[in-house]
């Protein structure tokens, strides 16, 4: 009787773990990386050129992973990673502008720059937490939050 019970205590429990949706870390391993080494880079400081090349290999990722999502974690998290490529495309194209024009408007392109960096950085920010198996929590008020 004991047995039966330990093997359907144990079922019972395999079964519930197995309800629990995670993320296949190793299925979005080069998103994840790609995510973090751009969100460093902006945060240190980076030349337009190098920017670029970032943004390139972080579009390449994205797309790959948008492929692969098997579950409702991974498909938000996913939709992160786009948001947060959108943010970043935008403020390429900004600093792009900035560039055929001889340089940035402290007063108008810096300050959308940031905006669109922060806006990427938090989207960054809730899919690494997803990708990492915390909950993403709600957006804090006081610091950016995610938008398209």
């Amino acid at each position: 009787m004991r047995l039966v019970l330990l093997i359907c205590a144990t079922l019972a429990l395999a079964t519930i773990a197995g309800c629990a949706q995670t993320v296949n870390q190793k299925r979005f391993a080069s998103v994840y990386h790609a995510a973090r080494e751009i969100q460093s880079s902006v945060s240190v400081g980076l030349s337009y050129i190098d920017y670029r090349a970032l943004l390139q290999k972080y579009a390449t990722e994205v797309n790959i992973a948008q492929d692969a999502p098997q579950n409702d974690v991974e498909k938000a998290m996913v939709t992160y990673y786009a948001r947060a490529l959108k943010g970043y495309e935008s403020a390429g194209e900004l600093w792009a502008t900035a560039v055929k024009t001889g340089g940035i408007d402290k007063e108008l392109t810096g300050p959308l720059m940031q905006s669109r960096w922060h806006s990427a950085d938090a989207c960054v920010t809730l899919a690494n937490s997803m990708y990492l198996g915390h909950s993403p929590g709600k957006n804090d008020r006081s610091k950016p939050t995610c938008t398209d």
